[in-house]
């Protein structure tokens, strides 16, 4: 069983919730699933602490430390990044009034992939 989380939701310690909506199927206090967060592929187990039918609300507890990259995919390198077309120029931007100095200002240009296949 998946339960799809938001790593940034935490409750009661090392606790999480989510709708129901967000298991790819049924569950019930006690099992033991995979959470996962889809944007940054993190997953890891979970388990089902609670279920609050009236709210629809699954409140699951995690080992954080232990959530991981899926398998065969790893953080791109700063050298990976550049190879896939993430661009940073350092362009400047002029202060505002005669005292104000010039500001480097860094910006991204394009992205094309997250995350890489080891």
């Amino acid at each position: 069983m998946r339960v799809e989380i938001d790593l940034n939701v935490r409750v009661r310690g090392n606790w999480t919730f989510t709708g129901l909506e967000d298991a790819d199927g049924p569950i019930a206090v006690g099992d033991v699933v995979q959470v996962f967060e889809p944007e940054s592929g993190i997953e890891g187990p979970g388990r089902v602490e609670e279920v609050d039918l009236h709210r629809r609300l699954i409140f699951l507890s995690v080992d954080w430390a232990s959530l991981d990259e899926p398998v065969g995919q790893t953080a791109m390198s700063f050298d990976q990044m550049a190879a896939f077309g993430i661009i940073a120029s350092l362009t400047s931007r002029p202060g505002i009034g005669a005292s104000a100095q010039r500001q480097p200002a860094i910006r991204v240009e394009a992205v094309s992939a997250v995350a890489c296949s080891a």
